[in-house]
């Protein structure tokens, strides 16, 4: 984390002097202060509610309704609201952040939470664990790139919909190897395998922003779009987390224990934990590969939606 907070600078500071700036046409509004003030009201007891899974995400989660309500409210009145309502609620917009919203969310618990099972569950030293994350890291990558060519051939909601279904399948086979004494390479093809589609997907959904969007609102709308990937990112590895203690204190009576090995903190190896752990990572994953095919459901509405829009078109 201190490795990073430079950095996020640096990259700010780049990002301010390099790129260029608002392109022709596009709308110069005051911030929102206020709207984001809310929004950060809903994110924060939205993670905390999915990442307790107790009591506490009843008034929680209770308090995430009511920001979504007070900021429909406040952005119907907004001049220049943080993330326009239409932005959000309305096609393709809705189905396509849905669609990666989902995905992300059954997706990156495989990326947060592998170094878990590899060091607390397979007893792999340091340095394996450390360089764990990196094969979801590389099968994105791949498949962003992968994705961004394809484009010129194939519909990017296609797209879409082909990493959605690759992630769930990969989910539903790493489930079965973390399950078993498969060797740790194959979990890593699969974890690969994982990572790949959410980059074909997350690639695709940007060039749907972009071929559907003007370019007085793209910034807008980007803006709206990032904010549906993030409830996806923040959302699954709190849904994760929750599992995983879930699963694992129904296994191992002393809490404490569950919460050392969840918060990476070295304990002692033993049958005991490392089954707790399988089981919790394969049960994570199993509803990740749901969430996932929830994913590829928004993905194949935005299609249909695509294919009327065309249809109207040659209609008229």
């Amino acid at each position: 984390f201190l490795v990073i907070l430079p950095l996020v600078v640096l990259g700010a500071y780049l990002g301010l002097t390099t790129l260029p700036g608002p392109l022709a046409g596009a709308e110069r509004q005051r911030f929102d202060w206020a709207g984001l003030g809310i929004v950060g009201l809903f994110f924060v007891s939205f993670v905390i509610a999915l990442d307790a899974l107790d009591v506490r995400s009843i008034w929680l989660g209770a308090i995430a309704v009511g920001a979504i309500v007070v900021y429909l409210r406040h952005a119907r009145r907004a001049q220049a609201p943080v993330v326009r309502v239409e932005h959000f609620l309305i096609n393709p917009y809705r189905s396509l952040w849905l669609s990666v919203a989902f995905l992300l969310t059954g997706g990156i618990g495989a990326y947060v939470f592998s170094p878990i099972y590899v060091r607390a569950a397979r007893f792999g030293s340091e340095a394996l664990t450390a360089w764990t994350v990196l094969f979801v890291t590389v099968g994105w990558t791949l498949g962003a790139n992968l994705s961004g060519r394809l484009q010129e051939r194939d519909a990017p909601d296609v797209l879409m919909m082909a990493g959605c279904t690759i992630s769930a399948l990969a989910m539903v086979a790493t489930a079965g190897l973390v399950g078993s004494t498969a060797a740790l390479w194959l979990i890593f093809v699969t974890l690969t395998l994982v990572g790949f589609g959410l980059g074909v997907s997350t690639n695709a959904a940007l060039q749907v922003v972009r071929v559907t969007t003007a370019n007085p609102v793209i910034g807008r709308v980007t803006a709206a779009h990032d904010f549906g990937r993030n409830i996806g990112f923040s959302g699954g590895t709190a849904i994760g987390g929750g599992i995983l203690f879930a699963v694992m204190s129904s296994r191992i009576a002393e809490i404490e224990l569950v919460r050392d090995v969840l918060g990476g903190v070295e304990v002692a190896a033993s049958a005991e934990v490392a089954a707790a752990v399988a089981a919790g990572v394969r049960t994570m994953l199993l509803v990740g590969s749901g969430f996932a095919a929830i994913g590829l459901f928004f993905a194949w509405t935005l299609r249909r939606w695509r294919i009327r829009q065309v249809q109207l078109l040659s209609e008229s």
